[in-house]
């Protein structure tokens, strides 16, 4: 196990220095606490609940980073922010 972690450090610290910067490096703190939420595996009604936000702004949250991103869903969406080092 923790030679996967070191091997998956090591290729996002390559993959960042091959990009130069990440495109979504710059998340503002409400999108990080809700990619927080999805990971931990809460739907849009409990994110919103906990967060107290409204169902509305969750799911535009979510969109928004995942038009920015060019990402297929919600679960392509954790992936993302957790291999470019946003979680």
């Amino acid at each position: 196990m923790g030679c996967l972690l070191e091997q998956i450090r090591d290729k996002r610290w390559r993959d960042q220095e091959a990009n130069g910067d990440v495109a979504s490096a710059s998340l503002a703190v409400r999108e990080v606490a809700v990619l927080r939420q999805l990971a931990a595996g809460f739907n849009t009604s409990e994110i919103a609940a906990a967060l107290h936000y409204s169902e509305r702004t969750v799911k535009h949250i979510i969109h928004q980073f995942i038009t920015r991103c060019d990402l297929r869903n919600r679960v392509h969406a954790v992936a993302y922010a957790i291999q470019n080092g946003l979680l």
